[in-house]
């Protein structure tokens, strides 16, 4: 796998919630390799438990967790203390996932490459 070595990028706060360990692993290991900080979550309970107490200028999350991905997104993306940038992840159907919640939430399809990442969640110019 190779990781970018931007050093000009600024720092993101990120969470990223999936069920899947070897997702949770290698997201988390590419995006604190970028130089950001990453906090994870295997459930939506958990991941909004997060989310109130940390503020994430980026969450991922599955669609298909348990408590659904989609809870966890929807609850922020009505949240107005936050203000970072939700994505949404699944398989074959996120985009019609990201229009039943509608604007505001972007979506990464499974399986995906690295390379989509950084352009995805404004970690560098690419």
């Amino acid at each position: 796998m190779a990781y970018p070595a931007d050093s000009d990028q600024v720092p993101l706060s990120i969470q990223v919630a999936d069920d899947e360990a070897s997702i949770l692993d290698a997201l988390s290991r590419f995006l604190r390799h970028s130089g950001h900080t990453v906090q994870t979550a295997e459930t939506a309970q958990s991941a909004l438990a997060l989310a109130a107490e940390h503020r994430f200028d980026v969450v991922l999350a599955d669609a298909n967790m348990p408590g659904g991905g989609r809870k966890v997104l929807a609850h922020l993306k009505d949240d107005p203390s936050f203000s970072g940038q939700l994505v949404l992840m699944a398989g074959g159907s996120a985009a019609d996932y990201v229009n039943d919640l509608g604007e505001g939430i972007d979506f990464l399809e499974k399986p995906f490459t690295f390379d989509a990442l950084p352009k995805l969640v404004g970690m560098s110019d690419a």
